[in-house]
């Protein structure tokens, strides 16, 4: 049904809008892993094994996520080799092949790409993503690497280096599980899950007998070459318990009698020890007890008063508590960012145009940062700079063209807001740009009325289709009610489209914040809109 609503709306192929399927709220990356460990319950099961078997593989091929193919791979050629009966090898190879020509004649196109692995442009951005991803990690590691940052600060140690860039999305995901454990869990926590695994495969390997043993190896094989192309285990409790369960499992078949006999209190020291440090290093840090949240959250609330009924009372309370929150948390830079907003406010241009040009020099592609300096320059009557800082900001978030400073200054500086035309008409996509930036020229060169918009448009979606906004630009708001409201909304093409919400600093705020601050801290930012 997905694939056919998507067909029927004029696209050619479905690869690009696997991000609309979430079954069971899971992106393809994370269902992908939970449908191996699925695969693998269901092989121990055996009872019609065979049917759920066929299922569960066509469902991994229908992710059509690189990792997925590439794990499942795994898991079928290692079940070959090391099945222990010949009539499992045979209903492991024919299930397989089964699922895999069945997708191969129905979505041929989809399946090509993916086994193409690098060929698309969404491919090679999320290719090269991860790759910077784990240099950042890397640079991160050598930072802490005896103790690391503390489980779940994997985005808040590369936050500085990796998702200050407005023309990239936040994820939250580690490119694989080795450098997600090294920036976490350090040295020291690294070599509780180095024993832990070497435990397991000794277990495995003197159990080869047994067939559960033969299948659980070939899942673990399996979920860690997943694990090696986007690592999603830790962060989702579903897949970590199922894992540990499977463990579990693992032994179900030893047992051990023993005679009773008195130990000694020593020789219960050691295994205490090595318990309370396997706890300490994979127990999430207690972050959301921290007062950090509540104390940007405070700062966030008292500005937001101080705007309503102009006391001076709100500004200092919200300058107290945001000194609390940076000398505990320096790295977080967006506290950086609201202290500058808070000398703003009180009328402190001087340092908080220090603060900002600060964050500018050092993230150049930040149009939240860039804005809050075009407005204090702005305020300074440094128009020139202004200017240049607005139009940057501009660039890399268009929407920005909305925000509230824009229509006063077309009534209020019409000279300026003429000025700000023209900069932006100068625009143009220079050799290398993506397909985004191309979305984003399109926009503003629409904006200006410049007819170069179509055909930068055009370029966007004929490289990347489900990108959203360009649809709408072109006129074609068929393609882009799939994209905003999803394949599975009743009535799709009659749904009213919302209209084009104000980008004011708040929502700036939220955009650029929101998801970090839950990941960091375990409770939401609070919005004021």
């Amino acid at each position: 049904m997905f694939f056919v609503i998507l067909l029927n709306t004029g696209f050619a192929d479905t690869y690009h809008f696997r991000f609309l399927f979430r079954p069971l709220g899971y992106i393809t990356n994370v269902w992908a892993e939970v449908l191996l460990i699925l695969l693998g319950w269901i092989c121990l099961a055996r009872r019609y094994s065979a049917l759920f078997i066929f299922l569960c593989v066509l469902a991994i091929l229908f992710s059509f996520s690189r990792g997925a193919y590439i794990s499942l791979g795994i898991y079928l050629l290692a079940g070959l080799l090391w099945m222990e009966t010949k009539r499992e090898k045979i209903r492991l190879l024919a299930v397989g092949s089964t699922a895999i020509v069945l997708t191969a004649c129905f979505l041929p196109q989809e399946m090509k790409t993916t086994l193409q692995m690098n060929r698309t442009v969404s491919q090679q951005q999320s290719t090269e993503g991860r790759i910077d991803a784990a240099h950042a990690a890397w640079n991160a590691f050598r930072e802490h690497p005896l103790l690391g940052y503390g489980s779940g600060n994997f985005t808040y140690a590369i936050d500085h280096a990796m998702n200050q860039d407005s023309t990239h999305a936040f994820t939250s995901f580690a490119p694989n599980i080795i450098v997600q454990l090294l920036v976490e869990k350090g040295i020291l926590g690294v070599m509780f899950y180095l024993l832990l695994t070497v435990v397991v495969l000794h277990f495995i390997w003197k159990h080869r007998q047994r067939s559960e043993c033969r299948i659980i190896g070939c899942v673990l094989l399996a979920l860690l070459a997943k694990e090696m192309t986007q690592a999603t285990l830790l962060c989702v409790p579903f897949t970590f318990f199922m894992l540990y369960v499977l463990l579990a499992f693992l032994q179900s078949g030893e047992v051990v009698m023993e005679e009773k006999r008195e130990r000694k209190a020593s020789g219960y020291i050691l295994p205490a020890v090595a318990l309370v440090c396997f706890i300490a290093w994979n127990t999430p840090s207690l972050q959301s007890m921290e007062a950090t949240p509540q104390w940007v959250n405070k700062a966030i609330e008292e500005m937001a008063l101080y705007k309503n009924d102009g006391k001076t009372e709100h500004l200092s309370e919200a300058a107290k508590v945001l000194e609390e929150a940076s000398e505990r948390r320096p790295e977080d830079l967006q506290i950086t960012y609201l202290q500058a907003r808070l000398h703003c406010a009180k009328k402190e241009t001087g340092e908080a145009e220090t603060l900002l040009n600060g964050l500018v020099a050092a993230y150049p592609k930040n149009s939240l940062y860039l804005a809050s300096l075009s407005d204090v320059q702005y305020r300074q009557d440094k128009k020139e700079l202004a200017l240049q800082s607005f139009v940057n900001a501009v660039r890399y978030m268009p929407r920005l063209l909305t925000n509230e400073r824009v229509r006063k200054w077309r009534q209020t500086d019409t000279l300026f807001y003429q000025n700000l035309r023209d900069r932006l008409w100068l625009l143009r996509p220079a050799p290398g740009d993506t397909p985004s930036d191309y979305a984003r020229y399109g926009y503003i060169a629409r904006w200006c009325g410049n007819p170069s918009a179509d055909t930068y448009l055009r370029k966007a979606v004929a490289a990347l289709p489900n990108l959203a906004t360009p649809w709408h630009l072109l006129g074609d708001d068929r393609k882009y009610r799939l994209l905003l409201f999803g394949a599975f909304r009743k009535e799709l093409d009659t749904a009213e489209l919302p209209d084009e919400q104000e980008l004011t600093d708040e929502l700036m705020l939220e955009m650029a914040y929101s998801a970090k601050f839950k990941n960091w801290y375990g409770c939401p930012l609070i919005t004021l809109q």
